[in-house]
């Protein structure tokens, strides 16, 4: 849950492209393009 949120923090607030967030949290690309693509899908 804690990598997720960072994620999202790292996307929406500093405004990074999905390979610096990977590189950041330690994740791949495609975990941080999953991460973002569930946000997309549940209404705030």
């Amino acid at each position: 849950m804690r990598k997720i949120r960072e994620v999202l923090r790292l996307h929406f607030e500093c405004n990074r492209n999905q390979r610096e967030i990977a590189d950041a949290v330690g994740a791949s690309t495609t975990t941080v393009w999953h991460y973002l693509r569930i946000r997309q899908r549940i209404p705030c």
